[in-house]
C-alpha cells in the first residue's frame, strides 16, 4: 500500500520543476520495490 503513496509523486511532477528529478526517483525506488516483491 506504501507503494500508492509513491505513484502521488506523479503528481508532484506536474508542479514545480525542481522537484522532478527527487520525485521521480523516489516513485521509481518505490515502485521497483514493489515489483521485486511481486515477482518475488
Amino acid at each position: 500500500m506504501e507503494g500508492n503513496k509513491g505513484m502521488e509523486g506523479n503528481k508532484g511532477i506536474e508542479g514545480s520543476k525542481g522537484d522532478d528529478v527527487g520525485c521521480l526517483a523516489v516513485s521509481t525506488s518505490q515502485w521497483i520495490d514493489i515489483m521485486e516483491y511481486a515477482n518475488a
